[in-house]
């Protein structure tokens, strides 16, 4: 099988990098240039991956998709909710399976993995109307039963869940403690080679009402130690066989692509599921182009990423022999097949049948598989994926052997002024000595330039929106929308910081080279806790109607005729959706306003690293550059077998080829 667009710039990388670090030992370098940038950047390649979040609710068959993507049963299908745990699916020698859980403790796996993640992360039928991952994040939180149970009745109107007995609440969580909630999965199995390197995250399903629950959002947003993206690329699943101009169907796909941050967005695959129910494949031109329309040009998503699988027909061309004789196959002829999903393939005997005769091609078995394949999709979609990968990753890629093969020239170029002073003796010492001196005043006078332009008044302005963002959060109408915006500004911020030193890295590249204080952004926040407080804050009581209580008025002597009013002296709490908002919104703003300044603070501290650590670097290079000189004079009486040695050095650094 091909190898994948990532683990070709992975072998590229690597091998360009160990020749880089052989030639830096071999030849006994001392002033190394880029060699701590070059390590850093090549660090997503070596040490990293091309990671693919999944997203979509519950009917979109988003387990089944995932499982057909890696082509093997790993997470548990049929389920209709699941628990909120992010699990990540990489390639692994053997198949095991790490859990942390929500007090803290991690366990690891090695037996009966696809049973125990069931246990974890699937909903058992009888809790299916709970609003399991609102009871699990207060469990989490240490709440015990009866400060759950203060927050049924709001946490069931919030979530648009149905009402549900107390006594199934009461029994879930007196079944569930921390130390039984899965907070994150990460699974490792044999993966065919197309998808060694690659990372596929399953994100939790979102809500019937359309949110994406926070810690995906925070996941897309997220960026590991060297600034890179944690989440390189986002497929959006919706069920293909839903009318796509049905108004829930378009609001639910809106919400959902409108909660995710620009930068996301531009990551962002649409994938149509069930592309082989006989709906999809009669109107499949009309759904795509309505498709197109609804999200490609709203949402500047390219109109090629927008596209269809049969995540089950994938699966199943892979697993069956003889496909000539696929309506004849009953339950238990195929491992791992259901009879309702053997149903559903075998039925499409018959559709493939005549699209094979369409085409003019032979009932044979090649033919059934590749049809297959042509409905089912998948190879299109890695395809696509892949060019993704390379368009993505190929500018970092660049930079790397570019900055590789400049410091092999430097290297050079250091050598032959080696060879240059020992045949010039102490003249050329000298000279090159004066030349030291001269070249300090002028790092020096570079350094109060560099301090200048970096000062934290000049760094800060570039950041001056984050005021008036934060402030026109209180515009938002919903919460949902105060939290998608609160995290467009960290995103914002997080760009505005990296390009903000990206660009003082390339005027003062000689000196700023090298290092190393990772990316700072505003940090996120506790929605979920802001969301319980604002509740609480927006509580109120009101008569509760359904609890109505008869008062005698008058009796009725010997006649019995007594008299009643009905009243309603009981009440009950009620949350107000507007004061909730409006509440959530100020908790939002003030600590959006406590992060700015922490992030003012750290800003300020990296500035003064900066400048300090240029200072430092040239003192560093220059006092190399006079001991290197010191050191070769006091080996005059052996410059000919050093000069030799040397320009064994030298052809071994112009035989490093890296591209």
């Amino acid at each position: 099988m091909a190898e994948n667009e990532f683990m070709k710039m992975q072998r590229l990388i690597k091998e360009a990098v160990d020749k880089y670090n052989e030639a830096i030992q071999k030849c006994d370098i001392k002033n190394q240039w880029h060699c701590n940038t070059i390590n850093r950047l090549a660090k997503p390649f070596l040490y990293g991956n091309f990671t693919l979040a999944v997203v979509g609710k519950m009917s979109s068959g988003k387990s089944t998709f995932i499982n057909a993507l890696v082509g093997q049963e790993i997470l548990p299908t049929g389920h209709f909710q699941t628990t909120s745990a992010i699990t990540y699916i990489e390639h692994g020698e053997s198949l095991e399976m790490t859990v942390v859980y929500a007090d803290g403790h991690t366990v690891t796996y090695t037996k009966d993995i696809n049973n125990i993640l069931k246990k974890l992360v699937a909903i058992p039928k009888e809790y299916n109307d709970l609003p399991i991952n609102d009871i699990n994040r207060l469990i989490s939180g240490g709440d015990n039963v009866s400060e759950i149970l203060k927050k049924k009745e709001g946490i069931e109107a919030r979530t648009d869940c149905p009402v549900v007995n107390t006594e199934v609440w009461k029994k879930y969580i007196q079944s569930h403690s921390k130390k039984d909630i899965a907070k994150e999965v990460r699974i490792k199995t044999p993966m065919a080679e197309e998808f060694h390197g690659w990372r596929i995250v399953d994100t939790p399903g979102i809500g019937a009402i359309g949110g994406i629950q926070d810690e995906t959002k925070v996941l897309f947003s997220k960026v590991d130690d060297n600034g890179n993206k944690f989440v390189d690329a986002i497929i959006l699943l919706q069920s293909g066989v839903d009318n796509i101009e049905d108004e829930t169907t378009k609001r639910f796909a809106k919400e959902t692509i409108q909660q995710l941050t620009n930068d996301a967005k531009k990551r962002l695959f649409f994938v149509l599921t069930h592309a082989s129910e006989g709906t999809f494949r009669t109107y499949k031109n009309e759904i795509l182009n309505k498709a197109k329309s609804l999200y490609a040009i709203p949402f500047n998503i390219p109109s090629e990423r927008i596209l269809y699988v049969d995540s089950l027909l994938h699966r199943f061309q892979a697993d069956v022999k003889d496909a000539q004789s696929m309506d004849e196959l009953e339950e238990g002829d195929l491992d791992g097949w259901n009879k309702d999903e053997l149903d559903a393939m075998t039925n499409l005997y018959t559709p493939l049948k005549k699209a094979l005769k369409a085409d003019g091609l032979e009932l044979t078995n090649d033919n059934f598989l590749a049809k297959m394949n042509e409905w089912a999709n998948f190879i299109h979609l890695k395809s696509l994926l892949n060019g993704f990968v390379k368009t993505e990753k190929e500018n970092l890629k660049e930079r790397i052997l570019s900055l590789i093969e400049e410091d092999l020239v430097g290297f050079t170029k250091d050598l032959q002024n080696q060879i240059k002073i020992l045949e010039g003796g102490k003249n050329e010492i000298e000279k090159q000595r004066t030349e030291i001196q001269k070249n300090k005043t002028g790092y020096q006078i570079i350094v109060g330039k560099l301090q200048r332009k970096v000062s934290i008044e000049s760094a800060w302005e570039k950041f001056a929106f984050i005021d008036s963002k934060i402030a026109a959060l209180d515009k938002e109408t919903t919460i949902s929308c105060v939290r998608s915006a609160y995290l467009q500004i960290i995103e914002d911020v997080t760009n505005t910081e990296k390009q903000l030193f990206a660009n003082i890295e390339k005027e003062f590249i000689e000196y700023c080279n090298g290092f190393n204080k990772e990316d700072l952004t505003l940090k996120s926040i506790d929605f979920s806790s802001l969301e319980d407080c604002a509740e609480k804050a927006s509580q109120k009581s009101v008569t509760d109607y359904s609890r109505p209580k008869e008062e005698l008025v008058k009796k009725g002597g010997m006649s019995s005729d007594d008299k009643y009013k009905t009243t309603y002296p009981y009440t009950k709490k009620e949350v107000d959706a507007a004061m909730k908002t409006r509440e959530f919104t100020a908790y939002v703003i003030k600590e959006a306003r406590s992060a700015k300044d922490t992030f003012y603070e750290q800003l300020k501290e990296k500035v003064k690293l900066l400048c300090e650590y240029a200072g430092n670097d040239i003192t560093y290079k220059t006092t190399a550059l006079e001991n290197s000189l010191t050191e070769l004079e006091n080996k005059f009486s052996e410059k000919d077998v050093l000069i030799k040695t040397i320009n064994t050095r030298i052809q071994m650094l112009n035989s490093i080829k890296v591209r």
